[in-house]
């Protein structure tokens, strides 16, 4: 992550789900563990939820609209259609920001 605020991207193999891609967001732009991210994920949104809405369309296709935004673990996340998550800390914890793409 940088210090200078400067979004870090991070690959991420499609083997991991979206709601996977966002506990390692916020645990990277935050400096912690990914299993220390607290609340966990469930408490703040449905991850079954999540990884319909934002993972692969029917036909294994790319989805073409959509975002959601909410609060994890002291960071303001957003999942855009194509399941990219990006984790803004909000909470002063660090000056980074993540951004976990899948490949």
């Amino acid at each position: 992550m940088a210090i200078d605020g400067t979004p870090v991207t991070t690959a991420i193999a499609h083997r991991e789900s979206v709601s996977e891609r966002v506990v390692l967001a916020v645990a990277s732009a935050t400096g912690v563990d990914p299993l220390a991210v607290t609340p966990p994920l469930y408490d703040v949104i449905d991850p079954d939820a999540l990884d319909g809405l934002f993972g692969p369309a029917d036909g294994g296709g790319e989805r073409d609209s959509g975002t959601v935004s909410f609060q994890l673990g002291g960071c303001q996340v957003t999942v855009d259609a194509t399941g990219a998550v990006v984790a803004i800390p909000t909470d002063g914890r660090c000056a980074g920001t993540t951004q976990e793409t899948a490949v």
